[in-house]
């Protein structure tokens, strides 16, 4: 089982882990929209597909928090590394976004866009069930952008409001 970390309750949890590390597994589009500052800790960015490849680079001793968007890819993660024995590893709870909402406020949050082909007729109920909650989230987005409406890296930036 992998120890959950609130944000709010991580740097309590760095000082405590002098050597700590946060593993940031989300993909190079996401890290170029929000990304933490490294301060007190080191920052390895190595997205989720490429971890089984890239495991060497990381080492078992090292306290590890993972960080992804929500929480979901680093709690899989942390999972992986514990099984490839690593003992030290805790899921960052709400992952850069509640970092955002708890810790700094001046990382930008964002949401995922899903591609318009995707959308269409023959879309899975799901799929059309997260295009009407896009729908009716748009509303309360605020472009970072000044509302010209481009999207970066298939996502917007969510005001600080929300």
């Amino acid at each position: 089982m992998v120890a959950q970390l609130p944000a709010s309750q991580f740097p309590q949890w760095l000082a405590s882990q002098p050597q700590a590390m946060v593993l940031d597994v989300r993909e190079p589009w996401e890290v170029q929209l929000a990304s933490v500052r490294a301060q007190g800790f080191e920052l390895r960015t190595i997205p989720m597909n490429e971890l089984p490849q890239r495991l060497a680079e990381l080492s078992p001793d090292t306290p590890l928090a993972c960080l992804c968007h929500h929480g979901v890819r680093s709690q899989q993660v942390a999972l992986f590394l514990q099984r490839h024995g690593f003992t030290d590893v805790v899921n960052l709870q709400g992952g850069i976004d509640a970092w955002s909402c708890e810790l700094d406020p001046t990382v930008p949050r964002y949401c995922p866009l899903f591609p318009n082909d995707l959308l269409d007729a023959h879309a899975s109920s799901k799929t059309r069930a997260f295009e009407n909650f896009f729908r009716r989230c748009h509303a309360r987005l605020r472009l970072v952008d000044g509302g010209t409406g481009a999207v970066a890296g298939g996502a917007v930036r969510l005001g600080p409001q929300l």
